[in-house]
C-alpha cells in the first residue's frame, strides 16, 4: 500500500520558472507565460500543476529569493529557515517544449494571494512549478462528449477540445455569473461551446440534463465549484447511471472557503482513505475534491 508521502514523492518534480510575459484574455482573466523550463515534464489531458508563489503577506519573505521546495522522503521539503511559499493548483493551458515555456490562465481575484500576485507580476519574476500530469487519454469508445465547467475549468476544457480527433464530437457548457466572466473562446471551441449565464446549481443541473438527453454522450467531464458538483455527480451517477469509467468529476475551488483550507481538507481525506487501506485511482483522488461521503472509494 502506498502512503501519501510516497505518492507525493513519486508524483512530483519541481522546477524554477521565470515569467516572460502576460496578457489579459478577459476582464478577470490573465494568461501568464513561464519560461526557462528545459526538459519540463507535462503529460496527459488537462494537465494540472502546483505553482509556488511568494507570500505577499510576509514582507521579509517577499524581499528574499523565492524558496522552491525539493521533493524528498516526506513530500515537499524546505530548509528549516526558509519562508514557505503560497501553493496553488492550476491547469497548464499550453506547453511549448521547443521554447521551454508553458502558459497558465489565472482567474483574478484581488482578495486572494494568487490574484494579487498575477496582478503585480512582471517579466523576470520567479516562481516554482511542479511537473504537470493530466487525465489519461479519453476512452476509445468516447466518440461523443459533454463537458461542463465554470471559468476555472475553461483551460482544462479547451485542452480537451484541442485533443479530440476528427471522429469525436463534443459540446461544452460553460457557466458564468456575469458577462465579465465570459472569456472570448478560442477556435477549438467554435460551434462546440456556449456560455450559460447564472452558475447556481439548479440551473447548471437542468442545462446538463437537457444536454445529456439531446446528445446521449459516451463520456461526461465536469469541473468547477465543488459544492455545485455534488448535484452534478448525483445526477450522473445515481439518476442516469454514468460510472467513473465514463465520467470524470473534479472540484477546482469551493465557494466561501479559503484555498489553503480546501487543500488541507482534501489532503486529510486522502490520507484517511489510504490509511484505511483504500487504493485510490487518479479518478478517485480527483473526486475527493467533491466532499460527499457516499462516493468515497471502498477498500480493495
Amino acid at each position: 500500500m502506498q502512503d501519501t508521502a510516497t505518492a507525493i514523492r513519486t508524483r512530483f518534480t519541481t522546477y524554477r520558472a521565470v515569467v516572460t510575459r502576460k496578457r489579459e484574455i478577459g476582464p478577470h482573466f490573465v494568461r501568464v507565460t513561464f519560461g526557462e523550463l528545459g526538459d519540463y515534464d507535462c503529460q496527459g489531458i488537462a494537465p494540472k500543476v502546483k505553482i509556488f508563489l511568494p507570500d505577499d503577506a510576509d514582507e521579509a519573505a517577499a524581499a528574499r529569493e523565492l524558496t522552491i521546495p525539493t521533493v524528498g522522503a516526506r513530500g515537499f521539503e524546505y530548509a528549516d529557515d526558509a519562508p514557505k511559499p503560497i501553493v496553488r493548483t492550476y491547469t497548464i493551458r499550453a506547453h511549448r517544449p521547443e521554447l521551454c515555456e508553458v502558459d497558465i490562465d489565472f482567474v483574478v481575484h484581488s482578495d486572494g494571494p494568487a490574484g494579487r500576485w498575477v496582478t503585480n507580476t512582471v517579466p523576470g519574476d520567479v516562481v516554482g512549478l511542479t511537473n504537470a500530469g493530466g487525465n489519461q487519454p479519453l476512452p476509445e469508445l468516447a466518440h461523443s462528449l459533454v463537458l461542463l465547467g465554470d471559468a476555472s475549468a475553461l483551460p482544462a476544457i479547451m485542452t480537451i477540445l484541442e485533443s479530440l480527433t476528427a471522429d469525436q464530437e463534443a459540446i461544452a457548457l460553460l457557466t458564468a455569473d456575469t458577462a465579465d466572466d465570459e472569456i472570448p473562446l478560442e477556435s477549438a471551441a467554435d460551434g462546440r461551446a456556449r456560455w450559460i449565464r447564472g452558475s447556481d446549481e439548479d440551473s447548471m443541473i437542468e442545462e446538463l440534463r437537457q444536454a445529456l438527453s439531446a446528445h446521449q454522450p459516451d463520456y461526461v467531464w465536469a469541473a468547477g465549484e465543488a459544492g455545485a458538483l455534488r448535484g452534478v455527480r448525483h445526477l450522473l451517477r445515481r439518476d442516469i447511471g454514468y460510472s467513473p469509467m465514463n465520467s470524470h468529476i473534479v472540484g477546482y475551488w469551493k465557494r466561501k472557503a479559503d484555498a489553503d483550507e480546501v487543500a488541507d481538507d482534501v489532503f486529510a481525506r486522502m490520507h484517511a482513505a489510504v490509511a484505511d487501506g483504500r487504493n485510490l485511482t487518479p479518478q478517485e483522488l480527483d473526486e475527493l475534491t467533491v466532499d460527499d461521503v457516499e462516493y468515497l472509494p471502498t477498500k480493495p
